[in-house]
């Protein structure tokens, strides 16, 4: 305990509320391989009876680009004193992987169609897709409301063209009509509902899963 009293700044003797960073470089780690978040810890001293908390995300005096997200490791070690952790969080930037999702697409119509799909007005088709899943780090008050899935839907001018197209090459192309005929070649659509979770403290993960056509 010597060596850390000696270490304490003078002021400390003078605010008997005071917190100090007796370590900055005290430990750090990334939580997940996949991203370059990295996690830093910072030890600190208080006088025993004197902590309060401080508030979530704040950010680090030493880094400004980390934010707190838990307070961790209280000790009593002597003296009147505890010392206890501080972990401050970098925002990992954002990247992708690709994963397996079923998209639905469906078409209307004001005809009746029954001899080709035999569905009446209406018909769908359900493809297994390989999606984007782009991963994003926000705080949370910043968490959007989830997006909901793009459903691809052709009216009645182009009921005949998939009449036609479904009677003379029933399946092989039949991916590709909605996406040609609604004019979305190149665009990039939500197939998915986000997925939204708790990373780390108060920052929080977004997973969209999106195909380009």
């Amino acid at each position: 305990m010597s060596d850390l009293v000696y270490d304490l700044p003078d002021s400390f003797l003078n605010d008997e509320d005071a917190v100090v960073v007796s370590d900055p470089n005290f430990n750090f780690y990334n939580p997940d391989l996949k991203h370059n978040g990295i996690i830093y810890v910072e030890k600190c001293v208080v006088r025993k009876g004197k902590y309060s908390s401080t508030t979530p995300l704040t950010s680090s005096e030493i880094r400004t680009n980390a934010f707190l997200v838990k307070e961790t490791n209280f000790t009593d070690i002597g003296g009147g004193l505890q010392t206890f952790e501080k972990h401050y969080a970098t925002m990992p930037t954002t990247w992708f992987e690709y994963a397996q999702e079923n998209y639905r697409a469906s078409w209307w119509g004001a005809i009746n169609f029954r001899s080709v799909t035999g569905a009446g007005d209406s018909w769908s088709v359900t493809r297994s897709v390989a999606a984007k899943a782009t991963h994003y780090y926000i705080k949370k008050d910043d968490v959007p409301s989830v997006s909901t899935p793009d459903t691809e839907t052709a009216g009645q001018d182009y009921v005949n063209d998939f009449t036609k197209l479904y009677t003379t090459n029933p399946m092989s192309k039949l991916g590709r009509f909605w996406e040609a005929e609604l004019g979305n070649i190149g665009q990039t659509i939500v197939i998915a509902p986000d997925e939204i979770g708790v990373y780390i403290g108060d920052i929080y993960e977004l997973v969209r899963y999106t195909i380009e056509i």
